[in-house]
């Protein structure tokens, strides 16, 4: 029987999908996650690192967990380093956007559903994208190009090929900074299907990042807000976590105290095979979260405006919440509102005086 209040998922990443498909011992290993958490669904990876996975071996491996009773979706990651180079896809050459093509045609085939892994921006700043670009800041470039390649090629390509299939779309943490490598939040939402949320906070002092744990939380509200009803779930990982074990416990709570629809798990390999001690971690807050979750009502906090396209405050939210001060953040002026929390975000506003 599954949780009551939430619903639980693995990515599989590419590298997943051809360990399972070469070691019949993963059954065994597997059967350690069933153990401890009840799974209603599993994103299988067609493509990441310019590694596209072969038909037969997608196949196998979604019989393998729709046996087990368990929704099989697809993923995307439209990264072309072999490592943690976040070397992304070049929207202006002819020959990435064929291969776009090509990538979501073929796992539109396979799936009802694809989930895109954050991933998809971009930070190329090659001749042919500053020549697109011309005299537009680049954040204006990469947003308006991006909105133009999710319309061309990610929409029109997979409904073509499979008008059943759901889009998603994943957002990562950077919140503040989504627009300079082209993710369109005030467009981007309305084309696709749902939204996701990455809520990965990990260390927060010695990681690059140095991302306080509220932003588990405070992102959910801000993307629930960008798409009502349209978030499908909380996505994050087990990365810079063994410092301290509850940090990895906090991601999970939080995630859910904002009230996601779905706890994406990241990823079946790294649960499975480096950092298995992280899966009855998660079950065990699963457990006893659902509990009570559906006692908690909807969240609350002071109104928080965060307008589309803004920077200037990448740590001050998450600083005040980690104080206690809870926050409700809207990329909408919250009209009608007794009191409001501005930060420097709010100056993207020109009209920010004559709200006030």
């Amino acid at each position: 029987m599954g949780y009551q209040n939430f619903k639980t998922a693995v990515y599989v990443t590419v590298r997943d999908m051809e360990w399972i498909a070469a070691h019949p011992e993963f059954e065994e290993k597997f059967a350690f996650l069933e153990k401890h958490i009840h799974l209603d669904k599993v994103y299988l990876e067609t493509y990441r690192g310019q590694r596209l996975i072969e038909k037969e071996k997608v196949l196998k491996i979604k019989e393998i967990f729709t046996n087990k009773g368990i929704k099989v979706s697809g993923g995307i990651t439209t990264d072309l380093s072999s490592s943690w180079e976040f070397q992304s896809f070049c929207y202006t050459k002819q020959d990435h956007l064929d291969r776009l093509r090509e990538i979501v045609a073929y796992t539109a085939e396979l799936f009802d559903e694809i989930i895109l892994d954050d991933f998809y921006f971009t930070n190329c700043k090659c001749e042919s994208c500053i020549r697109a670009k011309a005299d537009r800041s680049w954040s204006e470039f990469r947003t308006e190009r991006l909105k133009e390649v999710t319309e061309e090629i990610i929409v029109k390509t997979a409904k073509r090929t499979n008008p059943r299939v759901n889009l998603i779309i994943k957002y990562p943490n950077w919140y503040d900074d989504y627009q300079s490598v082209g993710y369109n939040l005030r467009e981007e939402p309305l084309l696709f299907d749902k939204i996701y949320t990455g809520t990965e906070t990990r260390d927060p002092r010695y990681t690059q990042q140095t991302l306080q744990r509220y932003l588990s939380y405070f992102l959910v509200r801000y993307l629930e807000n960008v798409k009502p009803g349209g978030n499908g779930g909380g996505w994050f990982d087990t990365f810079d976590c063994k410092y301290n074990l509850g940090s990895y416990a906090e991601q999970c709570c939080l995630t859910l105290f904002a009230k996601a629809r779905e706890v994406t798990l990241f990823c079946l390999g790294t649960l499975l095979l480096r950092d298995s001690i992280f899966v009855s971690i998660a079950g065990y807050v699963f457990e006893q979260v659902d509990k009570f979750l559906n006692e908690l009502g909807n969240p609350v906090g002071i109104p928080c405006y965060k307008p589309y396209h803004s920077s200037g405050e990448n740590y001050l939210h998450s600083f005040l919440g980690m104080l206690g001060l809870p926050l409700e953040p809207y990329p909408e002026f919250p009209s009608g509102k007794g009191l409001l929390l501005l930060t420097a975000s709010a100056a993207k506003d020109e009209l920010i005086v004559e709200r006030i």
